[in-house]
């Protein structure tokens, strides 16, 4: 077995069969002086280990191979490639100084050889190696100059290999500095490359890159699909450690759509693996995310535990980067459990590892941690200081993007302090100018995640300025991208913002609460939305079913289930309400949304209109979940052409083969019981309930669907033939002459006989009286639900 063989199985990610061969040698080679065969197998089993995570075994190996060559004559070649392997395991220990040195060594006796491909292709690795540690250290420029660099060099001497993880780490870098465009198209080509090689670890590195990037831009079933096919290539290598990171990586995505359940079993499978190994750095990202779990949670104490334990295991291996962000989590943790003391104390330890590790990556965490406990201050002269912080991390070059953009929802959350507290209206102005830049940073990022966040932050500035429609509108198109990207845990948050608002505004009118009042309250409701480290999970609580109706745009019903039979709902006042909020639900909604929400009481209406009908689902709780059924009612319709085209046509709710197949539909979606019967809608002619609207009251002879209906259609055409009428209302002609003789004898309606294209016909006409009445009624139910 050669060591060209042995190499060839490295390069193309047979790892083991690599390890295998080269064992192989080295066994063969063992009592040979000077085999340099030997020498190259041992350096090529470093790399094997190193590719494999194995960073311990690995480091052991190279130590002994230093003594080893002690009594060998190596070629200089061999020199430079055993420099550069022990800066890669020193920068894996994270000690860069000394990962830095090893790599000018190798740069002086490089320029001891001449000039060849071998020299070209060292060098370009060198420069490589450099590149990771400017990364590495917060020097995001540096770096992609020296990668810049680097992959010309690989380019030279044709090296796919180092061309295809060149083009990864220039992903890595843009990626940090928040341009997830340039990010993504680096990983592609990295990746073209990668599996043109065949290399299965270097393919799962860079989909697990691509998985992670995706999660930051809020595309979490496209993050799943490559994390997921990441995880696949991993396990079949046998890679535990990298099978580990994406599981971790799959965790993650997990937490932000809400399912913690989901995300805490990964975490707890992980944290089984590794500590059975005793693998402490290892597990430290591990017990962090298992502390954010339980502090979403609300189990403060047992958040508490875990990330004390992941400060200390960051303590005992050295690990700064991750003590700084164990450090960030504990102070955030404290000052939400009102223990400045504490926090205070865990600061001044972030300070002093700060100015030790002299990292710029750990001294931009600390100064956003260190800007948030002085914006918990109540003290003026902190949150000025904390101001200028953020200030100071914003204007700062290089700095990471997630920082960057945390410091600018701190700023915007001291700005609107700024006018809530001490009525400074230029606040409101600079504060307009942060927003836009989010908004510009979430388009540049694409991330549905930040473009949600930044809308709610607008929302909140919309309800300090007492525009509410505007506020209301800002919610909705938040709402609609969490349902576009099933942003699970964040689109119950804003639907559970959006209902409370509505509520809110009604409660409002009817207690004739200041505007005052009504703006302080919606800001808190806003507050905690606005952060972008999530204050809690939401559990999903199912909502309660009460009706389902399909309406035509004239608001005639033609199809109507109850699926409580026990419910307190009273019929009457949703069925006089629909009708009309159908007929001109186009001028309520200025801004149309996919599907329209309309509170009444306790109660929700979600309306999605597809062609020329409304689907109207009633429920009581969390509109989120329910916004999912109604879109796939839509569809299953579309799907169905003859139950389609028997809606559009059809003009009762008569049992027919297509009304009992749309039930059955019903049934499944919605998840009820099989065989619940169809209620058909009846309503007495007043309604004397003290559940309806006072605002409606001196209407409530008129607040029946049919008679709602008669207006409406008068009142768009001023006249209409009495066949047409009845035929637009699938009623018979004694129901239909009982509701005119109603609206007859109040002056609403005229009734007289015209000739129409030479044919005597019974025609109606809305007097200036009704005309005058409708459009009261339209103004209450304006005023009531928008």
């Amino acid at each position: 077995m050669s060591i060209e063989s042995a190499w060839q199985f490295f390069v193309t990610g047979n790892t083991q069969e690599a390890l295998n061969s080269v064992n192989k040698i080295i066994r063969e080679n063992t009592n040979a002086i000077n085999n340099q065969e030997l020498i190259r197998a041992l350096l090529l089993k470093i790399r094997i280990l190193v590719k494999q995570g194995l960073i311990r075994e690995a480091d052991v190996l190279l130590k002994s191979c230093e003594e080893k060559f002690k009594s060998k004559k190596i070629e200089k070649i061999d020199e430079i490639d055993l420099l550069i392997l022990e800066s890669e395991l020193l920068w894996h220990k994270k000690e860069y100084e000394n990962a830095e040195r090893n790599l000018e060594e190798a740069i002086r006796k490089c320029g001891e050889l001449t000039e060849s491909q071998e020299k070209t292709q060292r060098m370009a690795q060198i420069n490589f190696r450099q590149a990771t540690i400017q990364y590495s250290q917060g020097n995001l420029d540096q770096a992609i100059q020296g990668l810049v660099k680097s992959k010309k060099m690989f380019e030279q001497v044709n090296d796919e290999i180092g061309i295809g993880r060149t083009l990864n780490n220039i992903g890595l870098v843009y990626e940090r500095k928040g341009d997830v465009i340039k990010a993504t198209n680096y990983y592609q080509q990295s990746l073209e490359i990668k599996k043109r090689i065949g290399d299965k670890e270097d393919i799962s590195r860079t989909l697990h890159n691509l998985g992670r990037l995706y999660r930051i831009r809020g595309d979490f079933k496209k993050s799943l699909e490559l994390l997921e096919q990441s995880l696949k290539f991993r396990e079949e290598i046998g890679s535990q450690e990298k099978v580990m990171a994406t599981l971790n990586e799959i965790g993650a995505v997990y937490l932000l759509r809400g399912e913690v359940d989901s995300a805490e079993g990964v975490y707890l499978k992980i944290k089984g693996a590794l500590e059975k190994r005793d693998e402490k750095q290892s597990l430290i990202p591990i017990y962090i995310n298992l502390g954010i779990v339980n502090e979403a949670r609300g189990k403060t104490e047992k958040a508490r535990s875990f990330y004390t334990k992941a400060l200390e295991y960051a303590r005992q291996t050295n690990d700064w980067y991750r003590l700084g962000y164990v450090y960030h989590n504990l102070i955030e943790l404290e000052l939400r459990s009102k223990n400045q003391i504490i926090a205070k104390d865990y600061l001044d330890s972030f300070e002093r590892l700060s100015q030790i590790a002299q990292n710029k990556n750990i001294t931009d965490v600390f100064l956003l941690t260190k800007a948030t406990v002085l914006k918990a201050s109540p003290r003026v002269i902190d949150k000025a200081e904390a101001q200028k912080t953020l200030l100071q991390l914003i204007k700062e070059k290089n700095t990471d993007a997630s920082v960057t953009l945390t410091a600018m929802i701190h700023l915007c959350d001291l700005l609107f302090i700024n006018y809530e507290v001490f009525g400074d209206k230029s606040s409101l102005e600079e504060l307009k100018d942060w927003l836009r830049k989010i908004g510009e940073f979430a388009k540049a990022q694409e991330s549905a995640v930040l473009l949600i966040q930044s809308l709610l932050l607008k929302a909140k500035l919309a309800i300090i300025e007492e525009e509410i429609n505007e506020a209301e509108s800002l919610l909705s198109q938040a709402q609609a991208i969490t349902e576009e990207k099933g942003l699970l845990n964040l689109g119950i948050q804003v639907s559970a913002l959006f209902d409370e608002l509505s509520q809110v505004r009604n409660t409002q009118k009817a207690n004739n609460s200041s505007a005052r009042e009504e703006k302080i309250h919606f800001s808190e409701l806003l507050q905690s939305a606005t952060s972008l480290r999530p204050k809690g999970i939401i559990t999903i609580e199912t909502e309660t079913p009460i009706a389902f109706l399909i309406i035509r745009e004239d608001g005639s019903i033609i199809f109507y289930q109850k699926f409580r039979a026990d419910t307190q709902l009273n019929d009457q006042i949703f069925f006089s309400f629909i009708p009309l909020i159908m007929s001109f639900s186009q001028e309520m909604f200025k801004k149309r949304r996919h599907i329209e929400r309309i509170m009444i009481g306790d109660h929700s209406l979600l309306i999605n209109k597809i062609g020329k009908i409304q689907l109207v689902y009633i429920i009581q709780g969390s509109s989120f979940t329910a916004v999912e059924k109604l879109e796939a009612v839509g569809h299953a319709l579309r799907s169905r052409v003859n139950i389609w085209e028997w809606l559009h046509n059809n003009n009762s709710v008569r049992e027919t083969p297509n009304h009992r197949q749309l039930q059955h539909l019903i049934n499944e979606i919605f998840q009820v019981r099989k065989n619940q019967p169809t209620i058909e809608i009846r309503g007495n002619e007043t309604i004397e309930n003290e559940e309806f609207p006072s605002q409606l009251m001196e209407f409530k002879t008129f607040m029946h669907p049919i008679k709602l209906v008669i207006l409406n259609v008068l009142f768009k055409h001023y006249r209409f033939a009495l066949s047409d009428m009845r035929k637009i209302l699938g009623i018979s002609w004694g129901n239909l002459d009982t509701h005119l003789t109603k609206l007859k004898e109040a002056k609403l309606v005229e009734q007289r006989t015209e000739f129409i294209e030479s044919i005597a016909k019974e025609v109606l006409y809305l007097t200036p009286k009704g005309s005058e009445l409708y459009d009261k009624i339209r103004t209450v139910l304006q005023r009531l639900f928008h």
